[in-house]
């Protein structure tokens, strides 16, 4: 009678608890480790950000102080000797030379230029003696101004360079300019000390957003980004930070900070993958914890959910098993209840057959059987005899199909037959307690599938408990009717009387395990609550309508067989 455990049912109870346990565990990890990156992204950019500005700042200074000390040297001459001297290539040469004694690489070469432009004095390691600078822009700007720093240049010499510019007046009015080339190389050579990384890089920008020096892995930018550097609108003093998107697939990060001597701006620059690398190893780091968390989190459900639904499954075997104890326990209450009507309607045929069996034995006893006419009233008696013996295996063979335990098995049945039987084992335990018990079945009426034992179980439960509430009410025109009709798709069983009914708040729970309207030893609550387990497993409805005092009415119904076809039809089919 055990009915087979339903595997693709825990199957698809697993993968849904998997499922559940890994969405619930999972995505708050996933959106505190995303959070977390993301908070941590922006933590250490602007950190990057903000060093990168720092050193732009400090290494502004220190260019700013380089530019400065060689203004303050040529100053240092222009104000210590006078312009006779300075005239004197000698002169110039002597000083070139203590100059770089004293800081070694301070210029490359010193030249005095007139008013008109042409160089007066030279020492270096150049042919520029005599040299005319009158169209020079470097030229132009050093008579408008006392102290210049130039552009970068190739000039005539045809090397690229700048120069420190000091403008002096004489007595008489008239201008010189003394000029000094700084060292190039050195001042790339500082420049590379500012860069940071495998990848950083240092420029020197002028106002027209030319390049005019730069040190590191490239010493070029790409088109546009000296004016997009320009464009942030900075002043001496002050340094930022900011990312440019380069070439495809190339982002740096750069830090400006402008020059108060030669009105230039410095300009540090770093590819964001050298810049942010430990970021990028911190995510990956996290991205492989995150894994293996979420990789133990699905491990961890996927045992944790087989040992539940393995424990569920043999949870349902037991309760299975129980029920099926119940089930044939409730048949042998039904039996015993049963026993009374069932003897007295087997004691009248028998009585019957042995009045008829006394008679024939009187027959021929007194000798009348060998007349001709005794003939005819024996075989009338034997007849007799023979229908109420059928009779009797009709009533005991109705008993044992009830008692006997079968296999609960789903099959296309006739309702109304099973219905029938049904209430020919309960007519006398009605008849008894002076009940009417009738059967109404509608004509041609659709087969339904249900299994034959536990529908016979839930119709003696129902009519059994009917006949209870009846007699309990003392009326004398107790009565149940048992009804069969269809309803569209759907075969509908009626059990009604006309007893005292049920309460609203019985109603409720009537179907409740242990629960009984019945007094105290008189029921044990189990016997709606297996019908209703019964008809649920066989894929029907029960439900009950009752009035108070108007009697009560349990209506269950059944999906006749094409109609279930019909639904399964269209059903997908189970999870494997």
């Amino acid at each position: 009678m055990t009915q087979p455990i339903d595997t693709a049912k825990y199957q698809v109870l697993r993968r849904n608890m998997i499922a559940v346990v890994v969405a619930v565990a999972i995505a708050p990890l996933f959106l505190i480790n995303a959070i977390l990156i993301y908070h941590y992204h922006v933590v250490y950019k602007d950190a990057v950000g903000e060093r990168l500005a720092e050193m732009a700042a400090g290494r502004a200074k220190s260019v700013d102080a380089y530019l400065g000390d060689k203004i303050k040297m040529l100053g240092f001459l222009s104000a210590s000797y006078p312009l006779e001297e300075l005239k004197k290539t000698e002169f110039l040469s002597a000083c070139l030379a203590r100059l770089g004694e004293r800081f070694p690489g301070a210029f490359e070469d010193l030249g005095l230029i007139d008013g008109s432009g042409e160089q007066v004095a030279y020492a270096g390691p150049y042919d520029l003696a005599g040299a005319r600078y009158d169209r020079a822009s470097w030229f132009l700007a050093a008579l408008a101004a006392p102290e210049t720093v130039s552009d970068v240049f190739t000039g005539l010499r045809g090397v690229a360079h700048f120069l420190v510019t000091e403008r002096i007046t004489d007595a008489a009015g008239g201008v010189h300019v003394l000029r000094a080339t700084a060292d190039l190389a050195g001042f790339s050579a500082m420049l590379g000390e500012a860069r940071i990384g495998r990848t950083g890089a240092a420029f020197i920008i002028n106002g027209q957003g030319q390049v005019q020096t730069g040190s590191g892995a490239s010493g070029e930018l790409f088109p546009g980004a000296a004016a997009r550097i320009l464009a942030r609108g900075l002043v001496p003093g002050q340094a930022a930070a900011f990312e440019l998107e380069g070439p495809p697939g190339q982002n740096f990060i750069y830090a400006a900070a402008p020059l108060t001597q030669a009105g230039w701006t410095l300009a540090l620059r770093q590819d964001a993958s050298d810049a942010l690398a430990q970021l990028y190893n911190a995510r990956i780091q996290s991205i492989i914890i995150f894994c293996a968390g979420a990789m133990g989190i699905v491990l961890m459900a996927l045992v944790l959910s087989t040992r539940t639904v393995d424990r569920l499954a043999a949870s349902e075997e037991e309760r299975q098993a129980m029920l099926d104890k119940i089930v044939e326990t409730g048949k042998l209450a039904a039996i015993g209840e049963l026993a009374a009507g069932v003897a007295h309607e087997i004691n009248n045929p028998v009585a019957i057959m042995i009045e008829e069996a006394g008679w024939i034995g009187d027959m021929l006893a007194d000798g009348a059987a060998a007349q001709p006419q005794a003939e005819a009233e024996i075989r009338r008696a034997a007849g007799e005899i023979t229908t109420q013996g059928k009779r009797c295996r009709d009533i005991t063979h109705r008993l044992l199909s009830f008692a006997r335990k079968a296999e609960s098995q789903i099959i296309q049945a006739d309702l109304a037959k099973v219905t029938a039987e049904i209430a020919g084992l309960a007519r006398q335990k009605a008849k008894f307690a002076g009940v009417a018990l009738e059967v109404r079945a509608a004509e041609n009426l659709p087969p339904v599938l249900l299994s034959l034992s536990e529908m016979q179980q839930v119709l003696l439960n129902l009519i059994n408990n009917a006949i209870d509430a009846v007699s309990a009410s003392g009326r004398e025109d107790g009565k149940i009717v048992v009804g069969l009709v269809q309803e569209g798709e759907k075969v509908l069983l009626r059990v009604a009387d006309n007893g005292p009914g049920i309460a609203p708040e019985a109603a409720g729970r009537i179907f409740d395990p242990f629960f009984t309207t019945k007094k105290p030893g008189e029921g044990t609550g189990l016997g709606l609550s297996i019908c209703h387990g019964l008809v649920a497993k066989m894929g029907g409805e029960i439900r009950v309508e009752s009035t108070p005092g108007h009697g009560a009415t349990f209506v269950v119904s059944f999906r006749t067989v094409d109609a279930s076809r019909q639904n399964t039809t269209n059903q997908p089919d189970p999870p494997a």
